[in-house]
């Protein structure tokens, strides 16, 4: 039988669970290799990530940071067509 200190715990910790779940669920982060659609019309899976040293020479404004990311984009909205 669960004392009354283990229930607590236990409805915490059930708790803490369920927050990450949903948190999980809602969240708008995306793993590399997995494909993200948008509106049932594009598909864009990334297929890296990382910082460079690389700048665009033609910007007036210097770069802090530069994100070099490499992706790959299927246009899902002719495939219904075709079909």
């Amino acid at each position: 039988m669960l004392d009354v200190l283990q229930k607590q715990r236990l409805i915490h910790l059930l708790k803490k669970t369920e927050q990450k779940r949903r948190k999980e669920k809602n969240s708008n982060e995306a793993k590399l290799g997995a494909p993200i659609t948008f509106d049932k019309e594009a598909e864009i899976t990334v297929k890296t990530a990382a910082w460079t040293d690389e700048r665009n020479q033609f910007l007036d404004k210097p770069a802090k940071k530069v994100l070099l990311v490499t992706y790959d984009v299927k246009k899902t909205f002719l495939t219904k067509i075709i079909q």
